[in-house]
């Protein structure tokens, strides 16, 4: 509290101070402008011009329109809590860093959006350091505070926030404004090298579309760190390109290359299955594959990735719940269906814990306030009223300033049903203080502070009250916590993210991160020492030191396809990403005419020199070869060949595919994969009628200019047996599973049916981990795996392996759920492990076995189990959403056990 009041009485002198001499010291400087400090009192009713919408029955007052900045020298209001309202904020300069002396408007609109006509708008000028203010009288309604730049020529980003009568005024409004200095230039193509004319092509900034050669001029802001290009045509599907820097005017983009896609049709409908007409279906990215359904609800989606295994579908409708699918890319010639739920309403009361009502408490709906569910305002009686809310296990949350939010975990009914008279109980707020600085000591400004960092429930961290802003000083005050210890996270411009244990009720904590590291290096010809004009720089797996840590948390562009530096003279550096000092990653390099350069060991310093990594690079290894049967000899067209890594030890996999280094055999099964990295590498080859196979490893010299290679492609691992039940008699008509664990991608996921006798055989394997079982069938509907095994293919061409249960005892089941179970779940039964040797050469990372059983009217029954302690869990999708339970059972050497499985919402 002594904290408090002293800072509290620096600021007060502070304000008074600078308020009486405003005019003096302002006018002794520069002779710009300074921010507008304003007291003009506000209407409290909307001018004609505002619907009745936006404040009904509300007495017509004129409009005040555009107002002038006030005089300099106008005396300063009385800066009393309940009369002045003071908004603060900063402009930025793009997404990092502060826009001095930026123009701004400041408009206030009755209700909560933005309207065309704004019942006052006054000017203002930020200050050196960006920041602005303004003060007026507190609002008696419902208003939205929006503050943009008045800059021509930038892209400018309005700050807003709806604020209800009685909040505070906003004092972390962050309006931005990029200058559109630059400009990138380049060229969508299709895979022949043919322009595609019309193209769509966007980044963060603009958007724009090709000309008839395929060329397309984007602005951009050339301090915009690591900008994203995508594009996108009819016909073709989206392609990105990650750009380093634009440290010049113009720059010449790599061509933007895009591969043929495939078309997804089906139709949106409700929850009676009816069509939802003008209904928007979209993929990833959605600003480049959407449509709208039509007349009868279809729709027809393009520029689908047909190398994308998956792909998730949205589709959204005003008065609807948004749908969403999950499907499988290479079946897209099904016609897909897309539901559209009514909703559910839900009434209720927002209370103290004395019972009385919280008139203007927010209500959400979902996993955190304020992250995408519906949401509803409390009357002046505290009751609320959700219109459309999702089915299912969910939270309801309560929020209002001056305490804690409430949590109710409910299971809300189907559509058209009603939730009616839910309490929620506001509790008293805890709070927290202090200030973040850096390593110096020195206040950092405008850095986020959350309440949260450590606990996760689903895709959102626990939440544990707003998130804040420090103000220019670094200070920052965290209010409404529901808890009194936990984990505080800090970000902030240009510094490693700080998570840190703290205890609610401090008023004077420091925060001290760390400023963040950075990579940078140099890119020269190996022969001439010329420095490279284009080249693209990725981030790798790296080879980590005992103790030392890896780089984490940069932005997908760096690891995917990485970002490409043009007209740089050979420098590059790690732009605005964050990495911690001391962090660890792996480089690669790659550019036109050399062979890629990787090196496993870059560590991020504080302040690292423009060339602490020179690169040298040397004139590409070409590859060729050719694909033929291992029994003819005949060469295999159109089989795609891919290169390959050997993965890092602690991966689940033996083999990294590099999805940019990919060919397909001509009619003559030839292929020619150039500029191959240096060092060990596989080639990968795999068609529709040809079994995955491995070629290699192969060593790439630096300085090789060709090599060839044959791959034989033959008939693969055969691996047969028999299904047989616990008394050795065979099951026919059941279907084996093969799946490799340890191959690219998806890896061989093979089949086959037993025939009269449980006889079975699976063809076409290669060398690797399988898990192999049999599908666990119930009234025609598979449930699962049942006697899995774990089994190492090796290069054998024949391997017998009999699917059987091995013990004698038998396993009853009862499920305990207050809920409805769906039809057609199974549990999983792990057994003991024992010491296979394949789970020796992999401990800990792949199922060993595993039984399955039948859940019928909540029992099951697992026969023919072999003595020792045994695993059993299920995990149900239900109406309540997902539910699991888990035990552990000692199953004897023969004869029968019980067990009680609880199943619990997650």
């Amino acid at each position: 509290m002594e904290r408090t009041a002293r800072r509290l009485g620096s600021l007060i002198a502070v304000t008074l101070g600078l308020l009486g001499l405003l005019a003096l010291v302002w006018t002794a400087t520069s002779g710009a402008p300074a921010p507008a400090v304003h007291a003009r009192p506000l209407p409290s009713t909307p001018p004609a011009s505002v619907t009745a919408d936006a404040a009904p029955n509300a007495p017509a007052v004129p409009s005040t329109g555009r107002e002038a900045v006030e005089s300099e020298s106008a005396p300063p209001a009385a800066d009393s809590a309940t009369d002045v309202w003071i908004v603060r904020g900063r402009v930025r300069r793009g997404s990092y860093g502060s826009f001095p002396r930026a123009p701004l408007s400041l408009r206030l609109h009755f209700g909560a959006e933005v309207t065309q006509a704004p019942f006052h708008e006054v000017d203002l000028v930020a200050d050196d350091r960006g920041a602005f203010e303004w003060r007026g009288e507190r609002p008696e309604q419902t208003v939205l505070v929006e503050v943009v730049p008045r800059l021509d020529d930038h892209k400018v980003g309005a700050a807003t926030r709806v604020i209800h009568a009685g909040d505070a005024a906003p004092k972390d409004l962050q309006p931005y404004a990029y200058a559109l200095d630059a400009r990138v230039v380049g060229r969508v193509l299709d895979e022949d090298g043919a322009p595609i004319p019309g193209a769509e092509v966007e980044s963060h900034l603009s958007g724009t579309t090709t000309g008839p050669d395929g060329g397309y001029e984007l602005p951009m802001d050339s301090a915009y760190p690591s900008p994203t290009l995508r594009a996108g045509a009819d016909g073709f599907a989206c392609a990105s390109l990650g750009i380093g820097t634009l440290d010049r005017a113009t720059l010449l983009a790599p061509d933007l290359v895009l591969r043929r896609a495939v078309e997804v049709t089906g139709h949106v409908v409700d929850a009676n299955g009816d069509p939802v007409v003008g209904a928007t279906v979209t993929a990833h990215p959605r600003r480049l594959v959407h449509t709208t359904t039509d007349g009868a609800g279809r729709f027809r989606l393009g520029r689908i990735d047909p190398a994308k295994e998956r792909t998730w579908l949205t589709a959204s409708r005003e008065g609807f719940l948004d749908g969403s699918l999950t499907i499988d890319t290479a079946s897209t010639e099904d016609d897909v269906e897309i539901v559209l739920g009514a909703g559910c309403r839900v009434t209720g009361r927002v209370v103290t814990r004395d019972g009385a009502p919280v008139p203007g408490a927010t209500v959400w709906v979902g996993s955190s306030p304020g992250v995408g569910g519906p949401s509803a305002r409390a009357d002046a009686s505290g009751t609320f009223l959700l219109e459309t809310a999702p089915a299912g296990r969910t939270s309801l949350w309560a929020v209002q300033a001056g305490y804690a939010a409430a949590e109710e975990r409910v299971t809300l009914p189907g559509d058209g049903e009603e939730l009616a008279d839910v309490t929620l109980v506001l509790r008293e707020e805890r709070r927290l203080a202090g200030r973040v600085v850096d390593e110096d000591g020195a206040p950092v400004a405008w850095a986020d502070v959350r309440a949260g960092g450590a606990g996760f429930r689903g895709p959102y961290p626990v939440y544990l009250g707003p998130d804040v802003r420090t103000d220019e000083d670094g200070y920052f005050e965290l209010t409404s916590l529901r808890k009194k210890r936990f984990t505080i996270t800090v970000w902030a411009e240009g510094c490693a993210k700080l998570e840190q244990r703290v205890v609610a009720g401090t008023e004077d904590l420091v925060l001290r991160v760390e400023r963040a590291g950075r990579l940078a290096g140099r890119v020269v010809d190996g022969r001439t020492g010329a420095p490279l004009e284009t080249f693209v720089v990725r981030f790798i797996e790296p080879e980590l030191g005992e103790g030392e840590r890896r780089l984490r948390g940069y932005g997908a562009e760096w690891g995917r396809l990485g970002c490409s530096f043009v007209g740089t003279s050979g420098y590059w550096h790690s732009g605005t990403e964050t990495p911690a000092v001391g962090a660890v990653t792996g480089i690669e390099i790659s550019a036109p005419g050399y062979a890629p350069t990787r090196f496993r060991r870059a560590v991020a310093e504080r302040r690292p020199a423009p060339d602490a990594i020179v690169t040298e690079m040397f004139a590409g290894t070409r590859v060729i070869g050719v694909v033929v049967d291992s029994a003819t000899g005949r060469p295999i067209p159109g089989v795609r060949v891919q290169r390959c890594e050997a993965a890092p030890p602690e991966s689940l996999r033996r083999f990294v595919p590099d999805e940019r280094a990919v060919a397909e055999t001509d009619a003559d099964g030839r292929f020619s994969l150039d500029d191959q990295v240096v060092g060990s590498i596989y080639l990968m080859a795999e068609g529709d009628d040809v079994p995955l196979t491995m070629d290699g490893p192969f060593v790439v010299e630096a300085g090789a200019t060709t090599i060839e290679r044959t791959i034989e492609v033959g008939s693969g691992v055969r691996l047969h047996g028999k299904v047989l039940d616990g008394h050795g008699v065979g099951r026919a008509g059941v279907t084996v599973r093969a799946v490799a664990l340890e191959l690219p991608g998806q890896g061989l996921r093979l089949q086959a049916t037993t025939g009269d006798d449980g006889a079975y055989a699976v063809e076409g394997l290669v060398p690797s981990l399988y898990h192999v079982s049999v599908d666990l069938e119930h009234a025609g509907v598979q449930l699962g795996s049942d006697l899995l095994q774990l089994v190492e293919i090796g290069s054998v061409p024949d391997v017998g392996l009999d699917l059987q249960p091995k013990g004698h005892a038998t396993l009853r089941g009862r499920i305990e759920f207050d809920g409805e179970l769906p039809e057609g779940v199974a549990v999983q039964l792990s057994p003991p492990r024992t010491a296979d040797p394949a789970a020796v050469r992999n401990p800990g990372r792949w199922a060993t076995g595993r039984r399955a059983a039948a859940v019928e009217d909540r029992a099951f029954t697992a026969n023919f189990l072999q003595p020792g302690r045994w695993s059993v869990r299920l995990s149900a999708t239900t109406e309540a959403g997902t539910v699991s339970g888990r035990a552990t059972v000692e199953v004897p050497d023969d004869g029968t056990v019980d067990v009680v499985l609880r199943l619990r919402a997650r």
